[in-house]
């Protein structure tokens, strides 16, 4: 199950005023995992990290069953990846505040992934896909209607000019989207890696494995930042079954904590 989560400052009429942060999370089972699977897993995971934290990760699993090549028995992940304000306001700053930009930058990051075969919608080599064409001129030809959409709605959720209840729905529409739920979070690591932004000062990952018969691993990465605020909220509409809450302050205050949310299998 896949959810994706926005936390905003709203006024008293519930409407939204500034961004928090934005989560997303992944909770997965499987009571048997082939160790192609596995891999794939794992690879998925590692997209989602730099550098620093990919080497974290595999120091922390050394020494572990879950680097062996095996099968994995009554396997549950629980995955939580968001990003704080501050990234976008970096992303914007360099460069990617715009359609243009982002456009391009999706569709090189589509290319990167076929030339590393880890893009999940297509198998293929960047060479059979051109088909004489340059390899970036078939990516978007190919894949041209979920590239402007996805460039569209993050243009709109980058811009503080906007308003912040135009900037909430193009980010819920983003996660509806089955194209940007396949490749949207990896994209804004490749983003922030090739603007040489530093990741763990902007986004947090939070990452929990157990099997049968394997040590269980508790993995974070990054700055905090409204962590507990983020997990109590998730942790209160858990138990409220998805229904919506008000949690307004009693007295004068302008300022409510709100929460929107899209699950999705």
């Amino acid at each position: 199950e896949r959810s994706a989560d926005a936390l905003f400052l709203s006024n008293r009429q519930g409407e939204p005023v500034r961004f928090m942060n934005i989560g997303f999370a992944l909770e997965s089972k499987d009571r048997r995992l082939r160790p192609s699977e596995y891999r794939r897993l794992r690879r998925k995971i590692e997209l989602l990290l730099n550098d620093a934290a990919e080497a974290e990760l595999e120091q922390l699993l050394r020494g572990t069953r879950w680097l062996d090549d095996g099968y994995r028995r009554n396997l549950a992940v629980s995955l939580d990846y968001f990003s704080r304000e501050s990234a976008f306001d970096n992303l914007v700053a360099a460069g990617y505040g715009a359609v243009p930009p982002l456009r391009d930058a999706l569709t090189d990051f589509i290319l990167q992934g076929i030339r590393d075969r880890e893009f999940p919608l297509y198998t293929g080599s960047a060479e059979s896909l051109a088909d004489g064409n340059s390899p970036g001129a078939a990516v978007y030809r190919r894949w041209r209607e979920p590239i402007e959409h996805v460039a569209e709605q993050l243009a709109l959720a980058f811009n503080s000019a906007d308003d912040e209840e135009k900037r909430m729905r193009a980010v819920l529409q983003l996660r509806n989207n089955s194209f940007y739920q396949r490749v949207g979070t990896a994209f804004w690591v490749y983003m922030m890696d090739r603007a040489a932004i530093n990741v763990s000062e902007h986004m947090y990952l939070s990452l929990r494995l157990t099997a049968d018969d394997h040590q269980g691993i508790e993995f974070s990465y990054g700055e905090t930042g409204e962590r507990q605020l983020y997990e109590s909220v998730k942790l209160i509409q858990s138990l409220l079954n998805n229904r919506s809450l008000d949690m307004r302050e009693p007295g004068d205050l302008d300022t409510v904590i709100s929460r929107m949310t899209v699950v999705g299998n």
